[in-house]
């Protein structure tokens, strides 16, 4: 199980990442255009995408903001509404959690389709910022994705590859088969326990939406 991390304080005033839902009556939304991601800015493909197929927003001052650390119920958030993966376990329950929670529909559907677990302690911590191995970890169990060869193997190319504990192996190993570990300025660095940005949460989900 992933260690524990550091809580990020709650933020009453959440980003809109989720917005109405199309229905086949109105035309597809067109991606829209925030002011801190420039057309090459290296994620405004992947933001332009999700954003125009509703799965996520930005802020109401017309921002994206694109390095903000995403948390874990902003990503059963996005989860929710970018896969339709069928549940395969009822509805957790977590100690930190109540029916009126934010996003608990959101947290729900997150975590029975397996996208998503909680904590040893019995906690989800919604709150808390998401690494980038959890994310990754977070895809593969979700889309059911196998690595295809010995997961040493594969992980060899990754200088950090020391970081990846001995649970998440095969799931790394997988994500990196698929293609979904992004970083191209240094391919060869994994930085698993880095925190996860939204614009690179939006770049993985739209990758791993073409999978």
């Amino acid at each position: 199980m992933p260690p524990a991390l550091q809580a990020a304080p709650f933020v009453a005033a959440a980003p809109q990442i989720l917005p109405s839902p199309q229905t086949n009556s109105t035309p597809a939304a067109q991606p829209k255009q925030f002011a801190d991601v420039p057309a090459g800015y290296w994620a405004s493909a992947p933001i332009a995408a999700l954003s125009a197929k509703g799965i996520l927003d930005g802020f109401p001052d017309g921002s994206f903001q694109p390095n903000k650390p995403i948390t874990r119920v902003e990503f059963a958030a996005i989860i929710q509404r970018a896969f339709n993966q069928p549940s395969s376990r009822e509805a957790l329950k977590f100690s930190d959690l109540q029916a009126d929670t934010p996003a608990i529909a959101a947290i729900n559907e997150a975590t029975q389709t397996r996208f998503m677990s909680g904590f040893p302690d019995g906690s989800f911590q919604p709150n808390r910022q998401i690494p980038r191995l959890q994310v990754l970890i977070a895809l593969v169990t979700g889309l059911n994705l196998q690595a295809k060869s010995p997961p040493n193997q594969v992980l060899s190319r990754y200088r950090d590859a020391e970081q990846i504990p001995k649970y998440a192996l095969d799931k790394i190993a997988a994500a990196t088969e698929a293609g979904l570990v992004l970083n191209e300025t240094n391919p060869n660095v994994l930085a698993p326990n880095q925190v996860t940005t939204r614009a690179e949460a939006a770049a993985l989900v739209y990758e791993a939406l073409r999978k």
